[in-house]
């Protein structure tokens, strides 16, 4: 009798570990694609300018551009006079981000422009490495083409990201989102911030104030697994829509 029920937990305690086994293959597999926001370029393109930077920083940029260029799913022309993306530094950020951006949207729903500023003052304080501080323009370069931020470490568009370049869930991520046909609300301009924060292992993790939610009343095509939604029906109904679109003002 004890041999068949030593018998019966063994078998219960494999069972257990092929089903975890199976379901950490599962979630390690499932990494989820780079969410975008709700406001894009009209074309996967656009200038950019980084004449105000140092030549030290200049490098940094043009680095960035040339890892998003490489893709194929998005091309930063760089150019010396008035552009559609600006980019720089802000020693003005706090210590605690490592980035932000800027992003206004038209009143026909498209980004209109977007300024970009990666921080030197947190680079050195938390002693990131150059290739670092270019994970780092990435990850604003992102934002500048629409992304939003991804919950998967292993993205370059992770919030406080520092140490992965452009990846493929980010690259699906603007190929799903510029192949898509956008569904436009006609509505006055706005401005939009993301605040990217730093990463030392003394500091907690910040996440930015502006979300996939802020831009709803531009709302594209979904991705697999959002809903689209009604601008009305959350203006009337949820006074948690109303809140976060707080965090956008007119220009």
């Amino acid at each position: 009798m004890f041999k068949k029920i030593m018998i019966v937990i063994q078998a219960f305690l494999l069972m257990m570990l092929v089903w975890v086994g199976l379901s950490t293959i599962t979630v390690l597999a499932a990494a989820p694609i780079t969410p975008h926001g709700t406001a894009r370029f009209s074309s996967a393109t656009a200038t950019i300018n980084i004449s105000h930077n140092s030549t030290k920083y200049k490098r940094i940029w043009e680095r960035a551009i040339q890892a998003w260029n490489r893709t194929g799913a998005f091309t930063f022309v760089m150019t010396k006079s008035k552009a559609m993306v600006s980019a720089a530094t802000d020693t003005k950020l706090g210590a605690d981000y490592a980035g932000m951006a800027c992003v206004t949207v038209n009143k026909q729903g498209y980004l209109s422009h977007v300024d970009i500023k990666i921080n030197p003052v947190t680079f050195k304080i938390f002693k990131y490495s150059t290739n670092e501080m270019v994970n780092v323009a990435e990850h604003e370069l992102g934002h500048a083409m629409g992304l939003n931020h991804n919950s998967n470490r292993a993205s370059v568009m992770y919030p406080a990201n520092r140490y992965y370049s452009v990846q493929r869930v980010d690259i699906e991520g603007v190929n799903r989102f510029y192949k898509s046909q956008a569904n436009m609300v006609k509505l006055p301009d706005r401005t939009g911030i993301f605040m990217d924060p730093a990463t030392d292992s003394r500091s907690k993790v910040l996440f930015d104030r502006f979300d996939s939610l802020s831009f709803a009343t531009f709302k594209h095509t979904p991705l697999e697994l959002e809903t689209k939604l009604n601008l009305v029906a959350c203006i009337q109904d949820e006074q948690i829509f109303l809140e976060k679109l707080a965090y956008i003002y007119p220009v």
